[in-house]
C-alpha cells in the first residue's frame, strides 16, 4: 500500500483493489486544501463519472466493514 492511502486500513483496500483509492484520496485533499481553488468544473465532472461506481459497491463495502467488526 502506499504512503497516499496510509490511513486506510490495507485489508480494506486488499478487499477492493478495483477502486482508485489513491485518486479518491487525491480528490479529497484537492478539495479540503483548495489548492489554487479547486475548479468545480473539474470536481462535478468527477462526481459524475465516479460516483455511479462508487455507488454499486458501497452496500458491498458496508457488509464488509461491518463483518470486521
Amino acid at each position: 500500500m502506499n504512503i497516499i492511502s496510509s490511513k486506510i486500513r490495507p485489508e480494506i483496500v486488499e478487499e477492493y483493489p478495483h477502486l482508485e483509492w489513491s485518486k479518491m484520496i487525491s480528490l479529497r485533499h484537492y478539495i479540503v486544501h483548495e489548492y489554487f481553488k479547486p475548479d468545480l468544473t473539474t470536481i462535478w465532472q468527477t462526481v459524475l463519472q465516479e460516483i455511479p461506481t462508487l455507488e454499486k459497491e458501497i452496500p458491498k463495502f458496508k457488509n464488509y466493514v461491518l463483518s470486521q467488526e
